[in-house]
């Protein structure tokens, strides 16, 4: 999956248009919604995976700041709409040239969608997405980058994370895929709100405990400042304690986290290694007057 996004004026038109006629992958141009986009964005990227896309996610987190309409996720919701993406080998290609730039192709364009007094704001909004975000970025400056050159880079760190992912694509995770030395999160039991159950994606889901964990990582300072966690869960194989250690230990092999942290006392006393948490479902349900405290002991954990 590579994103080609950027402010409008940009020249991503023209870019498009070029993948279209030299690439060998695809491009599509992905549904664009403006209500549930955390739900939509966390259950389409399987049907986008092996294309460039022309928008995505990246789009929704700017526009919704200054343009009415549209719904405007949380901030938070960037880093889980991340984590469900990276088993996707994403890459972004951020067209992204100088103001003056923007501005005169917005006036041969005629284009009056983003008004001359909102043009700034676009830009940091874009900016700032793009400074956080845990994706891999190219910038491409039309009048200063090889079109080329760039293309061949992104293709080629696609490709690589593209082979890192395919080890770890039998575990159902989600979260860092790429850099060793993280923090890895073990779940239980994958939940029913969670994307296709829990089943496809670990700690994916719009609603329930998995959101309200990345808003928790959020309120730590873990995203977007600190590395990505991994995240997984411990029953992958019906029930089966002797088979489901054996799939973490291969899972550990292929990561090779820091530290491990078991969501309840139960599965870590099971797996007989790193640490445990509570879970963010019962700090949710019933210890919501600790959550000072859930926060602090994630900052101490994560260290």
């Amino acid at each position: 999956m590579i994103v080609i996004d950027g402010p409008d004026g940009s020249g991503k038109s023209t870019l498009v248009e070029y993948i279209k006629k030299n690439s060998s992958l695809k491009l599509v141009k992905p549904f664009y919604p403006k209500q549930d986009q955390l739900s939509y964005y966390l259950h389409s990227p399987a049907h986008y995976a092996p294309f460039y896309l022309e928008r995505y996610y990246t789009s929704e987190l700017v526009y919704p700041q200054f343009k009415e309409g549209r719904d405007q996720m949380q901030p938070w919701h960037q880093y889980l709409i991340e984590a469900g993406l990276m088993p996707f080998a994403p890459v972004i290609l951020y067209v992204r040239p100088e103001k003056e730039t923007i501005l005169e192709n917005i006036h041969v364009r005629g284009d009056d969608y983003v008004k001359l007094e909102e043009i700034d704001q676009m830009l940091y909004f874009y900016d700032e997405v793009m400074e956080n975000t845990y994706l891999p970025v190219f910038t491409y400056n039309y009048k200063e980058n090889n079109l080329d050159t760039i293309l061949q880079l992104v293709e080629n760190v696609h490709r690589e994370r593209q082979e890192k992912a395919l080890k770890l694509q039998k575990f159902m995770s989600s979260g860092n895929y790429y850099e060793e030395g993280c923090v890895m999160f073990v779940g239980d039991m994958p939940s029913n709100y969670s994307i296709g159950k829990g089943f496809i994606r670990a700690f994916i889901s719009n609603t329930g405990s998995s959101e309200y964990f990345h808003r928790c990582l959020f309120d730590a300072g873990v995203y977007p400042t600190k590395q990505m966690p991994y995240f997984t869960n411990w029953n992958k194989c019906e029930g089966n304690d002797v088979l489901n250690m054996k799939a973490l230990d291969e899972e550990l092999l292929i990561v090779k986290p820091r530290t491990v942290i078991f969501l309840g006392d139960t599965i870590h006393k099971k797996a007989e290694m790193g640490f445990s948490i509570p879970h963010p479902a019962y700090i949710k349900r019933f210890k919501q007057a600790g959550y000072k405290e859930y926060i602090q002991g994630l900052k101490e954990k994560m260290e």
